[in-house]
C-alpha cells in the first residue's frame, strides 16, 4: 500500500472533517467500492482495523479531555459550571461528564498500577465505569482484583468482580441486564436469555431527542456494547 493508504479512512488531518456521521459512510463506501474494484479485500480490511482503533480511542479520548477540562476551567475564565457548559456545547448530560472524569482521574492519580495502564486504556467506558466508581466510593481493589480485571472481556464480567471482589456483596440470581447495540437497539439480558426492548433513534441529528437518548441511557443503566 502506499502512505496514502494509512489514512484511506479518516483523511488528512489539516482539512476539516463535518461533524455528522454522513462524511465517514460516503468514505466507508468510497473505500469497500475501491477494494472490490481492485479485487483487493486488504484494503477493505485495514479500514476495518481503522474502525477498531477508532472506536478503541474515542472513550477513553473524552474521559482525558473531559478531566483535563474540569481540572483547568478556572483558568478559561468562563462565568459558568463545567458540567452546565459541557451539556450546552456538546450534549453529554452532568451525571455522564462525571463518569468520564472520575474514569480518567483512575489515570492522572496512578491509581491504576502501572503493570495494566496500557491495557485499561484499551478498555471501554462500559468497563472503565464500574472501577472508576467504585474507587470514588472509596472501595480499595487488591492486587489480585486488579489483574483479574485486567483479564475480564467484557463489562458484565467486570461489574460482577466489582461487586462481589472489591464491594464484596453476594452475587445476585436472575439479575437484569440492559445493553445497547451499536444500531440502537435495547436488549434486556437474564439468565442467559436476550429479550428485544426497542430501539433509540441515536442517528437523529436533533438535539432534543440526542438530549433525551443520553438521559436515558445515564438514568436507566443501559450500558453500550
Amino acid at each position: 500500500m502506499s502512505n496514502n493508504d494509512d489514512l484511506l479512512l479518516i483523511g488528512n488531518l489539516d482539512q476539516s472533517v463535518p461533524v455528522n456521521g454522513d462524511w465517514a459512510m460516503s468514505r466507508i463506501d468510497e473505500v469497500l467500492k475501491k477494494s472490490l474494484k481492485e479485487k483487493n479485500v486488504d484494503l477493505a480490511l485495514e479500514m476495518c482495523k481503522q474502525l477498531v482503533a477508532i472506536g478503541q480511542v474515542v472513550g477513553i479520548g473524552l474521559a482525558k479531555a473531559l478531566y483535563f477540562l474540569q481540572k483547568n476551567w478556572e483558568k478559561y475564565k468562563i462565568d459558568e459550571a463545567f458540567e452546565d457548559y459541557v451539556f450546552d456545547k456538546i450534549g453529554k448530560h452532568r451525571h455522564t461528564v462525571e463518569r468520564y472524569v472520575k474514569i480518567w482521574g483512575m489515570f492522572d492519580n496512578a491509581i491504576v498500577p502501572q503493570d495494566y495502564v496500557e491495557e485499561f486504556q484499551q478498555k471501554s467506558v462500559n468497563e472503565l465505569a464500574p472501577i472508576a466508581n467504585a474507587l470514588y466510593q472509596g472501595h480499595e481493589i487488591s492486587a489480585e482484583a486488579w489483574e483479574k480485571l485486567s483479564e475480564a472481556p467484557d463489562p458484565n464480567t467486570i461489574a460482577k468482580i466489582v461487586r462481589e471482589d472489591i464491594k464484596h456483596q453476594p452475587p445476585r440470581s436472575n439479575t437484569l441486564q440492559l445493553y445497547m447495540d451499536r444500531e440502537g437497539n435495547i436488549w434486556a439480558f437474564q439468565s442467559d436469555i436476550r429479550y428485544f426492548v426497542g430501539q433509540l433513534e441515536i442517528y437523529s441529528q436533533e438535539k432534543p431527542i440526542q438530549q433525551a437518548i443520553e438521559r436515558i441511557l445515564d438514568r436507566s443503566g443501559v450500558m453500550k456494547q
